[in-house]
């Protein structure tokens, strides 16, 4: 810091000479400290602690009509020169600071310069941070738009496949039936093969329901990859195309080939069109964690609203309901038992169905409960036969079934237990095993498998299934149920 005096119309005889006047005192890292009294002006200086204090008390007339300027340099965070300028106020000496008088009003003053250098530091601080985070989000920006076109590139190869494979279907069956024609009109005109006559009724018969079968199984491939949830029109497009093709093979119409070839024809090129799916009537998400996406099924229940199932319709044969993820941490699962009697969560993401969900599904009819697993790059499952959940008044107690599978049993140690949370209490142990382990489950003395506990909560926590991970935490987890009567 320095301070330079600028006089009216004199010079004086001490000082260095600067543009913005003579120099009166100087404080540096070198020269921290300055007493000095000659020429009627007394100055006392301190740098100590980055901070910079220089007191002038003055005698002569000369110096009391003359203008001084301090002048600050600095360094701001990223090692950038600053300079901070401004004109010192002269006030009478009236006020007694310790063991001299110091001129309150050049105190402040001196404060204030120094709190507009801290200002500027902190004010070029913020617009480093600002340009980071601009970065930051940019970086993010691109890697969602990329992994979206990735999703909608896949979807699209996918339904590309599929048609392939219903075009090679359906031509692979209309020409068996122009051979079967041809053989049938060669054996009319044959007396001879006349006695085989019903025998060959009968194999053509069979030959098309066998074929009529087929090509209803080629369709509902495509309806059950896509969840067979197209907009109106597009479904009746497709109930068209399996009902004609049923009925011109079960006819004895003689135009049997032309008409078969004119109806496959029209529907291919019209199934060609139908690309996207209504977003307000359902929703397909991809998931990292597997090959194929899921599939988002609303059915209404009596009171008229639309209950989401996340369904998986390819693993071990699809028709699974998914009632519980987690692969991200971005949920907590620390909540209380209203929370898990009503469900949480995202179902692109991670969440918890819900218990009241859960046993009203698995109180009619015979579940399968299967529960996959991933842990350092390995994937394993656990499935259970005779899966159900008790109603609220049995505190949803837990039954299952025998086991099978390559992760390893954990959850026969739960089965009969009641569900537990932090506010409801359920388990065996002298304490809450919910609030030890951060989570809600059908806790025993505690567990040997708890997919419910704290992200990262250390050992003992996370996705528990000790017969897989021991007591380190899995990475991913999926239940999902079936029924199968």
């Amino acid at each position: 810091m320095t301070i330079f005096k600028n006089q009216p119309s004199s010079s004086m005889a001490f000082g260095d000479e600067h543009n913005n006047g003579i120099v009166v005192a100087s404080l540096t890292s070198e020269h921290s400290n300055i007493t000095n009294d000659t020429n009627g002006l007394k100055i006392i200086g301190i740098l100590k602690n980055k901070s910079a204090t220089v007191w002038l008390e003055m005698f002569r007339h000369d110096d009391c009509s003359s203008d001084f300027i301090c002048e600050v340099h600095g360094l701001d965070s990223k090692g950038r020169v600053f300079l901070s300028t401004s004109s010192l106020v002269q006030q009478k000496r009236e006020t007694y600071l310790g063991d001299g008088y110091v001129d309150l009003t050049t105190s402040l003053q001196l404060l204030a310069q120094q709190l507009d250098t801290k200002l500027a530091t902190v004010s070029n601080s913020l617009s480093g941070v600002e340009n980071k985070m601009e970065d930051k989000i940019l970086s993010f920006e691109r890697r969602v738009e990329g992994k979206i076109e990735s999703a909608v590139t896949d979807i699209r190869d996918r339904v590309h496949s599929l048609e392939n494979r219903l075009e090679d279907k359906i031509g692979h069956q209309v020409d068996t039936l122009y051979q079967i024609d041809a053989k049938v009109s060669a054996m009319n005109k044959d007396d001879s093969c006349s006695r085989n006559e019903d025998a060959l009724e009968r194999m053509l018969t069979g030959l098309k329901h066998e074929l009529s079968d087929a090509l209803k199984n080629a369709v509902v491939i495509i309806l059950e990859t896509f969840d067979a949830r197209f907009s109106s029109s597009e479904m009746h497009l497709t109930q068209n195309l399996t009902e004609s093709i049923t009925e011109v093979i079960l006819s004895n119409d003689d135009s049997l080939k032309g008409t078969l070839d004119k109806i496959v024809s029209s529907q291919l090129v019209s199934m060609r069109s139908v690309r996207e799916l209504e977003s307000n009537i359902y929703n397909i998400t991809s998931n990292t964690n597997f090959p194929f996406p899921h599939t988002v099924v609303f059915p209404r229940d009596k009171s008229g609203q639309d209950l989401p199932y996340l369904c998986d319709m390819f693993t071990d044969g699809g028709g699974w309901i998914v009632i519980q993820r987690r692969s991200t941490g971005n949920v907590d699962f620390y909540r209380d038992w209203a929370a898990y009697k009503k469900g949480f969560g995202i179902l692109d993401d991670e969440f918890w169905l819900g218990n009241e969900r859960i046993h009203a599904l698995t109180s009619s009819g015979t579940w399968e409960l299967r529960v996959d697993l991933k842990y350092k790059g390995k994937e394993a499952f656990a499935q259970y036969k005779n899966f159900s959940v008790e109603n609220e008044s049995n505190k949803y107690r837990l039954r299952i079934g025998s086991y099978s599978g390559n992760a390893g049993d954990s959850l026969s140690y739960h089965n009969g237990q009641k569900f537990s949370t932090f506010d409801n209490d359920n388990d065996e142990s002298g304490e809450s095993c919910a609030k030890s382990e951060l989570g809600g489950w059908w806790y025993r003395s505690c567990d040997t498998a708890d997919l419910n506990s704290k992200w990262n909560g250390g050992a003992d926590r996370g996705l528990e299934w000790n017969a897989f991970a021991g007591s380190d935490s899995a990475s991913f987890s999926e239940m999902k149920i079936r029924r199968v009567s």
